[in-house]
């Protein structure tokens, strides 16, 4: 279903919609809490994973899929972003497996690179096999880290 909204297939709204007129359709109600979880800007199910670890481990919601520009004027999107209540602002991008092939990982690093030109922001980034497996500790430090 996400990916009928992140492709631009049909919006979060046509959808809410239609299953309004669907009352019985199984997971309804799932259906209708993902719409709701990517107008509120996830765009995939490694951000609504982590949305959901934020809730758990008390880490305030970020703002999420927010668009900079590089150091290059290309517009980016940015998955998770945090400003501290000190106004550092902290970026996270949610790697999946496929930014492990060597031409998505080269391309990761220049475009890292050049958000980091153009605007030093902290910018970490957190595999989606720690996110599944080994969530806790990196909740704990990220939580630290964003009410510091």
């Amino acid at each position: 279903m996400i990916s009928v909204l992140q492709q631009r297939l049909s919006s979060a709204d046509r959808l809410k919609r239609t299953l309004a007129h669907m009352p019985c359709l199984p997971r309804r109600g799932l259906i209708l809490e993902l719409a709701a979880e990517f107008v509120d800007g996830s765009h995939s199910l490694n951000e609504l994973d982590f949305a959901a670890l934020c809730r758990r481990h008390k880490v305030p919601a970020p703002h999420r899929q927010t668009r900079r520009l590089d150091a290059k004027g290309k517009l980016r999107a940015i998955d998770v972003e945090f400003v501290t209540p000190s106004g550092r602002v902290l970026r996270l991008e949610i790697e999946g497996i496929q930014h492990l092939e060597p031409q998505n990982y080269l391309a990761d690093i220049d475009r890292h690179n050049q958000l980091q030109i153009s605007d030093p922001a902290v910018g970490l980034r957190l595999s989606s096999w720690t996110l599944k497996h080994e969530a806790a500790p990196f909740m704990r430090k990220l939580r630290g880290w964003v009410l510091e």
